[in-house]
């Protein structure tokens, strides 16, 4: 019979982002803020776009940026770069290192979040 010795895990310090469901959270800021109007408002758009592997996403008020939360194997900063910018700016375009640029220049950043506080 093996001999197995329990080996802690590291505690959890102070201001660490930690998932327990392998998720994980992203800030999106556009070159242009999101627009609102009714059904064919961005958030509707994301959030059809996204639904399968996004479990939350929030416009900020004023369409300055986003927040997305979802599914960690599904999503990284290129593939949200990829499919909100193609939404928010109905455009094909290409992305690198979280950058989506549209054929027009305009652009979408998403970073992956390593805190939720001061978002």
């Amino acid at each position: 019979m093996a001999i197995q010795t329990k080996a802690n895990p590291a505690p959890i310090a102070n201001g660490t982002l930690y998932s327990t469901l392998q998720l994980k959270a992203f800030k999106v800021n556009p070159s242009a803020a999101f627009a609102d109007s009714a059904l064919t408002s961005t958030a509707t758009r994301l959030a059809e776009e996204l639904g399968t592997t996004a479990a939350m996403i929030q416009i900020k008020s004023d369409g300055d940026y986003a927040i997305v939360i979802g599914d960690g194997h599904a999503l990284d900063v290129d593939v949200v770069a990829l499919r909100v910018g193609r939404v928010h700016s109905g455009l094909s375009g290409t992305v690198s290192g979280g950058v989506f640029t549209a054929s027009d220049s305009s652009t979408v950043t998403v970073t992956q979040l390593t805190s939720l506080f001061g978002v």
